[in-house]
C-alpha cells in the first residue's frame, strides 16, 4: 500500500498535469471578439460551425447573444447560424440551446427555409418548435407545420402525465383562437387529441375531467357538437378497455360540467337559466332527469316543483322553437319567397329579412302562448 507522501505527491502531479490540459485548451478556444472577427473571413462553413460550437459549449450563457450576432452582420453567412443552431440544438452542454434559438429567430429576420430545416433537422422540443413554427410567414408552410405537431401529439397523448401537461403541449404549438375555429383540419386534431384523452381517462379511471379541456371545448360546447361520439370512437379504438363505458356515461360527465356552470349562475342571479346548446333538445327523458339531479346536486339543495318545471320548460321549449322554426323555413322554400329574394336589392333583402323575422317572433310568441294555456289545463 502506497504511503500518505505518495498518495499526496501523485494528487499534486495528476492536478498540475489537470490545470495544464485546461490551460492548453483555453488557448485553443477564441475569445468572443476573436470568434466574431474571424467567422467572416472563414470561406469553410464547417470549420466556422465548430468554432463557435466550440465556444459557446465553454460560455453556454452566451449562446443566445453569439447567433444574434452572427445573424445581425450581414457579412457572415446565414448558413452558419442554421448549422449552429442544428449543431447547438443536439449538444447537451449546451443547456440553454434552445432557448438561445428561439430568441434569435424571433429577434431577427429569418427565412421561412432556413427556420423549416432548423425545424426538421434539430434536436428540439414542442416548446421551441412552437416558437419557430411561429415565426413561419408563410401560411401554409406554418399550418402544415401545425397539423404536424397536433398528429405527434395524438400519437402520444396517453405519454403525458397529466391533461393539464396535454393542453399545455398543445398551447405550445401557439395555435391563435381565430385559426382554431377557422381550419376545420387543425379543429379536428385538436378534437381527436381531447376526444382521445378522455376516451383513455375513461378507460383507466371511469371518469374524464371535462372543465381541463375549456380552453378549446367548453362542457356546453362539447354537448353541441355531439362530443360524446368522438370520444366512444377512440374509446372503440383502444387495444386494451379495462372500464366499460357508453355514451350515455360520457354524456352524464358533460351535463354535470354544464350543471356546475349553471349552479354557479344561480348563487349570482337566484335563477335556473339554461345555456342555449343546440343539441340540448336532443336530450332523451331519462338524460334529461339526470341534469336536472346535476343541477340540484350542485347547487347542494333540493330543487323544488317549479324550478324543475321551470328547467324542463326552458329544455322543451327550445326543442318546440327549433321542430317550429324548421317547419317554417320549409314552407318558406316551398312557397318560393326565398328565391325571389335572390332578385332583391340588397336594402329591399334586408327589409324582407328583418319583416321575416318580425312576423317569426309573432308566431313563436303565440305558440308559446298556447303551450302555457295547455300546461296550466293539464
Amino acid at each position: 500500500m502506497k504511503n500518505k507522501e505518495d498518495i499526496t505527491s501523485n494528487g499534486k502531479l495528476f492536478n498540475k498535469f489537470l490545470l495544464m490540459f485546461q490551460s492548453k485548451n483555453k488557448e485553443g478556444i477564441k475569445s468572443k471578439k476573436q470568434l466574431l472577427k474571424g467567422l467572416p473571413e472563414e470561406e469553410n462553413t464547417s470549420k466556422a460551425v465548430n468554432e463557435v460550437i466550440q465556444y459557446v459549449t465553454s460560455h453556454p450563457d452566451e449562446a443566445s447573444e453569439i447567433l444574434q450576432t452572427i445573424l445581425n452582420k450581414d457579412e457572415i453567412s446565414n448558413d452558419v447560424f442554421k448549422e449552429a443552431s442544428i449543431e447547438m440544438s443536439k449538444n447537451k452542454n449546451v443547456p440553454n440551446a434552445a432557448a438561445a434559438i428561439g430568441n434569435a429567430v424571433e429577434n431577427s429576420d429569418v427565412s421561412d427555409s432556413m427556420i423549416s430545416e432548423i425545424i426538421r433537422k434539430g434536436k428540439l422540443g414542442i416548446e421551441t418548435r412552437g416558437r419557430l413554427i411561429k415565426q413561419i410567414d408563410d401560411k401554409n408552410v406554418r399550418r402544415g407545420y401545425i397539423i404536424r405537431e397536433l398528429s405527434k401529439i395524438y400519437n402520444r397523448c396517453d405519454k403525458y402525465h397529466s391533461d393539464e401537461a396535454l393542453m399545455d403541449a398543445i398551447s405550445s404549438i401557439r395555435i391563435s383562437s381565430k385559426v382554431q375555429k377557422q381550419d376545420q383540419d387543425i379543429n379536428k386534431w385538436i378534437k381527436k387529441i381531447i376526444s382521445k384523452r378522455m376516451a383513455s381517462n375513461f378507460n383507466k379511471f371511469g371518469f374524464a375531467k371535462v372543465f381541463v379541456f375549456s380552453k378549446y371545448y367548453t362542457p356546453e360546447q362539447m354537448i353541441g357538437m355531439q362530443f360524446a361520439k368522438d370520444v366512444m370512437n377512440e374509446y372503440d379504438e383502444l387495444s386494451v378497455k379495462v372500464v366499460p363505458i357508453k355514451e350515455e356515461n360520457v354524456i352524464d360527465t358533460m351535463l354535470d360540467a354544464v350543471a356546475m356552470n349553471i349552479a354557479k349562475n344561480y348563487e349570482e342571479t337566484g335563477r335556473y337559466i339554461i345555456p342555449q346548446i343546440s343539441n340540448l333538445n336532443k336530450l332523451t327523458g331519462g338524460e334529461i332527469n339526470a341534469f336536472i339531479h346535476y343541477i340540484s346536486s350542485r347547487s347542494k339543495r333540493e330543487l323544488n316543483s317549479s324550478e324543475i318545471n321551470g328547467i324542463k320548460k326552458q329544455i322543451y321549449g327550445k326543442r318546440r322553437n327549433a321542430e317550429l322554426d324548421t317547419a317554417i323555413f320549409n314552407k318558406l322554400i316551398e312557397s318560393g319567397i326565398i328565391d325571389s329574394m335572390e332578385d332583391l336589392s340588397e336594402g329591399d333583402r334586408n327589409r324582407a329579412i328583418k319583416a321575416i323575422k318580425g312576423s317569426l317572433d309573432n308566431v313563436i310568441l303565440k305558440r308559446e302562448e298556447k303551450v302555457e294555456d295547455d300546461e296550466k289545463v293539464r
